[in-house]
């Protein structure tokens, strides 16, 4: 009677509990549903959280604050970008608020370990999205480069370009690494492990290029031969950009007058910004002399073709008040002037007033013209090795072609020169310089000695055509290499597919790279259907042709290949064209974001960790990426990191 009695007792009790349950809705699937509701909230929360830490990371702005109180009504004016940004966000957002309100300080999600954790769950996702398309991609070239920042560390930046599961060539930033020493070993282990890291094998790149450092580019011992020895189709490529710029300094060395005349630009540049009165009486010049908006004078960089160009421009559009502006100082306006400023401004004032310089300035404005635009497509990351080889090579003939007509060309220049003179009350004459003769012992004989006394021709043969030839032998000489190389891929160009040689050329590249193409039979056979193929697309209408021409182009064919499933009809063809365009041109992309390092790693911001820095870099430096980023994986990523 009794165990009956105890389990109507517990029956009982189990049917109140139940019912108390239902009543207070407190039962197991209740439970879940608050608890699932909880979540999603949360999730709601950090989605607003991240999208203030992405904004802030893509911008490359701050987070951090001096006072940091993480909530509403925090007695400090200024918590921080990150801080104030959320408080901004809240003030339209009812859940954000009701969060910064409700919640205890140590679970608003907003502390910088917090911070750092959905940076590190950003850059992580982002990062993932890159190795996925290049483990889609097969093949990689690497792009190095290394920089002593403002916390005195040497940071070494790695980019990879490959090609995207749509034919397109791109290349993108890795990460920072701090560098243990600058030796070629030293590279070579950080760049060994950082290939690791990301999942792939070092055996699958086909493509490397550094500047011109010989830790990076030497023939032994260096960066490129190490990695040469485990990847031995990694084609070292020097940056044409590097190239190109060292032409420059090898114009500039060619003869005293070009140097002179540089010289003088830098000089006018430090002379008007070292004070503010020189300044104001150029500017006041400016705004009488030029109507339309007037350009600054620019600092010179030794390397760079763009700062050279705008210095040169900024001068011819500013030298009748540049002159004016320092005669005015030189008469003795601005009293403050020391006698030591006042030489300088006659000193340079008398190096302007001079035909030579005027002539300089007109041609030079010409040279670097031409050579900026080759410059900044030397920079861009589409481009491929045969157009890159196919530009440098207008370049060279341009300043050819200007070198054979060198007398119309500089009567041209001249008459330009002249025009400028007359606006800035210069003579036109070419200054007579005293001859200076050696001594020579009663045995010499001066034979072969030819004086040259005429002044113009004097500087036609000693200046302008010293830098014409100095460019052109310095550019014929420097992308030699290139040339080759960028030769022996000219067959898969379409303008180029009559050639004769096209099936040698196919052939080398078959033994080239022979362990991705069966034989050197194949890639001719596949390589003949192709061309034949795209012969008769092109003349089966005058619609379709002119689609096909136009898009055609040997950055674009495998895009093509692509687009009309004709890959695997073509594998070794197609494997080629990835191998292409995978190789790089220059390695201007591990360069670009030590501008981005220098607006992150500040020097309010100098202590900042390795994973962080590399986290907003990557954030910044590759922006179209982040705004496509997964918030549910990163939330995600961000769970599995710790429990909270």
């Amino acid at each position: 009677f009794l165990g009956r009695f105890r389990r109507d007792l517990v029956g009982l009790k189990e049917l109140f509990l139940t019912k108390f349950r239902l009543f207070n809705d407190r039962t197991v699937s209740a439970g879940l549903t608050v608890e699932r509701k909880e979540r999603e909230k949360n999730r709601m929360i950090l989605r607003r959280i991240i999208d203030a830490v992405l904004f802030l990371g893509i911008q490359g702005l701050a987070f951090r604050g001096h006072c940091e109180y993480r909530g509403l009504g925090s007695p400090s004016t200024n918590e921080g970008n990150f801080l104030e940004l959320i408080k901004l966000l809240a003030k339209n957002d009812t859940l954000l608020e009701q969060h910064l309100l409700q919640s205890d300080r140590n679970a608003t999600y907003l502390s910088p370990d917090i911070q750092n954790d959905l940076i590190q769950s950003l850059s992580a996702e982002l990062l993932s999205k890159i190795v996925a398309e290049l483990k889609v991609a097969k093949y990689f070239a690497l792009i190095v480069d290394s920089t002593i920042d403002i916390s005195r560390t040497d940071p070494f930046s790695l980019s990879l370009r490959y090609v995207t599961v749509n034919g397109d060539a791109v290349e993108r930033f890795i990460q920072f690494s701090e560098l243990p020493g600058a030796s070629a070993e030293d590279f070579f282990n950080v760049l060994l492990s950082a290939i690791k890291n990301l999942g792939l094998s070092i055996t699958m790149c086909y493509g490397q290029s550094y500047d011109g450092a010989s830790t990076m580019s030497g023939e032994i011992s260096s960066l490129q031969t190490r990695i040469r020895e485990i990847a031995p189709n990694a084609l070292f490529m020097h940056c044409c950009a590097h190239d190109f710029n060292l032409i420059l300094i090898d114009a500039l060395s060619s003869n005293i007058q070009t140097r002179l005349f540089f010289g003088t630009l830098e000089r006018l540049y430090t002379f008007f910004s070292g004070s503010l009165p020189r300044l104001s009486i150029l500017k006041e010049e400016q705004c009488n002399l030029i109507e339309s908006f007037a350009l600054t004078l620019k600092k010179l960089c030794d390397t760079r073709w763009a700062s050279r160009k705008s210095a040169v421009e900024a001068v011819l559009q500013n030298l009748p008040a540049l002159v004016i502006a320092l005669q005015t100082i030189v008469d003795g306006e601005i009293k403050t002037c020391t006698p030591k400023q006042l030489s300088e401004a006659k000193g340079i004032l008398a190096t302007l007033d001079t035909y030579e310089f005027l002539v300089l300035l007109i041609f030079w404005s010409k040279v670097l013209e031409k050579a900026f635009r080759l410059s900044t497509y030397l920079q861009k990351s589409s481009l491929d090795l045969v157009t890159a080889s196919h530009l440098i090579q207008i370049f060279e003939n341009d300043m050819k072609n200007i070198r054979s007509e060198f007398e119309s060309e500089f009567k041209q220049i001249e008459n330009e020169a002249t025009k400028l003179a007359r606006k800035c009350d210069i003579t036109t004459d070419y200054k007579q310089h005293r001859i200076r003769k050696r001594k020579r012992f009663h045995e010499e004989i001066a034979e072969g000695e030819e004086e040259i006394f005429d002044a113009r021709e004097k500087f036609i043969v000693e200046s302008y055509l010293v830098s014409l030839e100095s460019v052109i032998n310095s550019t014929s000489k420097r992308f030699e290499h290139f040339k080759n190389v960028a030769d022996k891929f000219s067959g898969l160009d379409p303008k180029h597919f009559d050639n004769v040689n096209n099936v040698n050329k196919l052939e080398f590249l078959a033994d080239m790279y022979s362990d991705v193409i069966d034989s050197q039979t194949t890639i001719v056979e596949e390589f003949l259907s192709f061309k034949d193929m795209y012969k008769e697309i092109m003349s089966t209408s005058s619609r379709v042709k002119s689609s096909v021409d136009e898009r055609l182009t040997i950055n674009s064919v495998l895009k093509f290949m692509i687009a009309n499933d004709m890959c695997s009809i073509y594998p070794n063809l197609s494997r080629l064209y990835h191998i292409f365009l995978t190789l790089p041109i220059s390695s201007a992309v591990a360069e670009r974001p030590f501008s981005r390092l220098k607006l992150i790693k500040s020097y309010l911001r100098s202590t900042m960790g390795e994973d962080r820095l590399s986290g907003l870099a990557l954030l910044s430096i590759e922006r179209q990426l982040a705004t496509e980023v997964d918030y549910n994986k990163v939330i995600d990523n961000f769970a599995r990191m710790k429990f909270r």
